[in-house]
């Protein structure tokens, strides 16, 4: 069941879901109180039970992370001639940079 904690400012509320049988696993959740009311509002709208909500919830997070596209590295291009022929010269680099009207 969902409970609340009185102890900081913000009210943040645990869930305690028991189960004993042998693939469920029995876990206390503390939840921000955003998280919570969203939780709470959802078990209202759906009359379903807790446990289908957070069961759901988790599938539908770990699914997208799983299903994310790697980021595509960008193809080498030429950039042209560079403007400081020497970078070891700090202060060439930042007399360009300093004068660059862009």
């Amino acid at each position: 069941m969902v409970g609340t904690h009185h102890g900081s400012a913000e009210k943040a509320s645990d869930i305690n879901a028991s189960s004993c049988y042998h693939h469920d696993m029995r876990t206390t959740l503390t939840l921000e109180p955003d998280v919570s009311a969203m939780i709470e509002r959802e078990l209202f709208e759906k009359n379903t039970t807790l446990k289908s909500v957070i069961n759901e919830r988790l599938r539908r997070g770990y699914a997208a992370e799983s299903s994310r596209q790697v980021c595509e590295i960008p193809a080498p291009m030429k950039l042209g001639k560079p403007l400081v022929a020497n970078f070891d010269n700090i202060a060439e680099v930042l007399e360009l940079i300093e004068n660059d009207p862009h």
